[in-house]
């Protein structure tokens, strides 16, 4: 994830709720086509459906940010904890 900006479980989420996107614009599309007094309920369901995607898009930054071994906030604590390691005790 660190190089690639990849994560398999948050970006096949992702991808499926592209897929979710599609279809709520098909449904719209649809609705207005038939005349069916649908908006109100549609767009409620629009942003509740961006609210759930904004959140795995922000657990990616933050685990991105958290980082793991050599990267991220884990990995400057890492290097400076080696770092006092290799300092001389009085």
């Amino acid at each position: 994830m660190y190089d690639t900006n990849k994560q398999a479980d948050i970006d096949a989420f992702l991808s499926s709720q592209d897929k979710s996107t599609t279809i709520l614009n098909s449904i719209i599309n649809e609705a207005e086509l038939y005349h069916l007094d649908l908006f109100k309920d549609l767009d409620r369901l629009i942003v509740l459906h961006q609210s759930l995607t904004k959140s795995p898009t922000t657990l990616k930054t933050l685990y991105k940010l958290k980082g793991y071994k050599d990267y991220g906030f884990e990995g400057f604590m890492r290097h400076d904890a080696h770092e006092l390691e290799t300092l001389p005790t009085s």
